[in-house]
């Protein structure tokens, strides 16, 4: 072997060596952080064993129905930063951190929306949260309270679906764009697994939405980009529609059910425009069947929000949740 390629050998050795270092460096500088943001940012709520791990939940306000509530993919109970303080003022409602997210522990894979709402349910009985229940998701938390719902159809009063996912769109996205299906799956799964390592969260805080409050940024991206919750996004992502019951319509049997949707929607990134108006225009179509799971189903639209209604436009999921309540308590009158 002549000197060039003993010479090229050790560079290219060297450059991995240097990689390896660099990965081991953001792997400790994450988990010292993970450790500090822990004492920094206690649980607002309590935590509450369900069998072996325990869950977040977060509970204020009086009298009754309860009001759950349930976040979009990735997120966690900050999410109800500006509703949660309005709806206790007229009646009892818990927002809590699913399995991995938050300050909840990791619980067992997949990550369905089946295993989701059966762990809700063991929160709220082990935590003494009695039906019925007004059930509020948002986006991926919507489908998981219309699971909920179906599983536990006796302990639920009402449902109110933010953007809601519906139990169909995965196989209209694959439809879309079927070459792009498992390549992005692969994407999706590398992004998830190595951004607790080359994304510390000293870079996160430069990348958090602008939707979010700047007096809880700090405590978001503590919490958001911590490795725990970085994996559980992952295992979500790819199996919250797996096993998924069939969402009859009317499910809910005449129950209220409030559907709201964006009134506004950003592109999204990879996407032709094309494309775009063709994803809103099925997304609305899924919108409006969601309104078919009862007889009483209405939909709002949240003009001046895109997808993220909760902190967008928050007011407007104040006032559903005001308008159901009431209903509930008294169902005889008639405005």
């Amino acid at each position: 072997m002549n000197k060039f390629w003993k010479w090229t050998i050790k560079v290219i050795l060297g450059f991995i060596a240097f990689i390896i270092l660099l990965i081991i460096i953001a792997a400790i500088n994450q988990y010292i952080s993970n450790k500090i943001d822990e004492k920094k940012y206690p649980p607002p709520g309590k935590i509450v064993d369900i069998g072996g791990y325990r869950l977040h939940l977060n509970c204020s306000g009086k009298k009754g129905p309860s009001v759950v509530l349930d976040s979009g993919l990735g997120d966690f109970s900050l999410t109800w930063y500006y509703i949660q303080p309005q709806i206790a003022k007229f009646t009892h409602v818990c927002s809590y951190d699913r399995a991995g997210l938050g300050w909840s522990d990791k619980g067992p894979n997949p990550r369905t929306s089946i295993k989701i709402a059966q762990e809700l349910h063991t929160l709220l009985h082990n935590a003494n949260v009695k039906p019925p229940y007004v059930l509020v998701g948002h986006s991926l938390g919507g489908l998981n309270m219309q699971v909920f719902a179906n599983l536990y159809p006796n302990e639920v009063a009402g449902l109110i679906l933010l953007d809601s996912s519906h139990e169909n769109q995965e196989k209209f996205l694959q439809k879309l764009r079927p070459g792009d299906s498992a390549f992005q799956i692969k994407i999706k799964m590398f992004w998830y697994l190595v951004k607790p390592i080359w994304l510390p969260k000293t870079l996160a805080k430069y990348i958090i939405s602008e939707d979010v409050p700047k007096e809880i940024s700090s405590l978001d991206f503590a919490i958001s980009f911590n490795t725990k919750n970085s994996f559980t996004n992952y295992e979500e992502s790819k199996s919250f529609t797996k096993d998924l019951p069939s969402l009859k319509n009317d499910f809910l049997k005449g129950k209220p059910l409030i559907v709201i949707s964006g009134g506004k929607y950003e592109q999204i990134p990879g996407t032709t425009k094309e494309e775009m108006k063709k994803i809103i225009q099925v997304w609305m179509s899924f919108q409006n069947d969601l309104v078919s799971k009862s007889q009483k189903g209405q939909h709002w639209i949240a003009e001046n929000s895109g997808h993220m209604i909760p902190l967008q436009e928050p007011q407007i999921v104040v006032k559903a949740v005001k308008e159901m309540v009431k209903e509930i308590r008294e169902p005889n009158i008639i405005e």
